[in-house]
């Protein structure tokens, strides 16, 4: 979370969402010393990604940032709850398992699916097993019981659950220019929106990989951000071989599992998409 109160404006990062390189072009307003940054050891929860908190665990633990933070206009990211899983078993499999998701057959890929879909079962796992920290619902750093409406000038709708909005502005992944515009008025930041980070590849080539991401983590130091970006979206296209989710979820239990879990991620995003299709009120 990037969180500034002078200029009463906040960012969330929802897992999995795009949000790390929008939270890193921020980090120059954030006024909370870097709290939300790296991981840290929470009274009650452990070990937990401290960019990746939801409001409940905000209100519970840093009360006075969730009180700047109702009272910000505040900006989120959120993603199509099958693809952003997808990305989140990715990013599970390479940190925690050591392998790619590329790398597995897809028979391979759903059994691991199903052993994470086990360890799901326990709802309060996403948050304090730090493993699974990306698997958390993205309507809980969106929504809150009892929350006020919107922040400074924010959402006035509810999730299924009736929970009040708290964050005012979620943009859908497809929309990031369009976040990166308002929030480059809004700051006077150079904020870009092609520079996500921690993207699922599936490469041409697996030996390739381990190669293309420190060279990719070396370009990112050495060239200006449009520079960087353009190289990364040109080599991209060229080892790329589709999307790396083929066949994970091709099993009706598993499809189902997603669905019925992130229902109310569904809800969210269908109503960002419309949102935006509908253009300026």
């Amino acid at each position: 979370m990037i969180l500034s109160r002078s200029r009463r404006i906040a960012f969330v990062h929802i897992p999995k969402c795009a949000g790390t390189a929008i939270r890193r072009q921020l980090a120059p307003l954030d006024e909370t010393g870097g709290r939300y940054f790296g991981v840290a050891d929470l009274p009650g929860i452990g070990p937990i990604r401290m960019s990746h908190l939801p409001l409940a665990v905000l209100r519970a633990q840093f009360p006075e940032d969730h009180a700047a933070l109702a009272a910000s206009r505040a900006y989120a990211v959120c993603r199509e709850p099958e693809a952003r899983f997808v990305s989140s078993v990715a990013q599970y499999l390479r940190e925690h398992r050591g392998t790619e998701l590329s790398a597995l057959a897809p028979a391979a890929a759903r059994d691991e699916v199903r052993r994470l879909i086990d360890a799901l079962g326990d709802e309060r796992a996403a948050l304090t097993r730090l493993e699974l920290n990306h698997f958390q619902r993205q309507v809980d750093f969106v929504f809150e019981e009892g929350g006020e409406d919107g922040g400074e000038d924010g959402g006035e709708s509810e999730d299924c659950g009736g929970r009040r909005q708290v964050v005012g502005h979620v943009y859908p992944i497809e929309a990031m220019a369009a976040l990166a515009r308002r929030l480059m008025e809004e700051t006077g930041l150079p904020v870009s929106a092609d520079l996500r980070s921690n993207e699922t590849l599936n490469v041409r080539s697996r030996r390739t990989l381990g190669t293309l991401r420190r060279l990719n983590a070396t370009a990112g130091r050495m060239l200006p951000r449009g520079v960087h970006a353009r190289l990364r979206q040109g080599v991209k296209g060229l080892v790329s071989r589709g999307p790396a989710a083929a066949g994970i979820l091709d099993a009706p239990e598993l499809r189902d599992f997603v669905a019925r879990r992130y229902a109310a991620d569904r809800a969210l995003y269908d109503e960002c998409r419309a949102r935006l299709a509908a253009g300026p009120a």
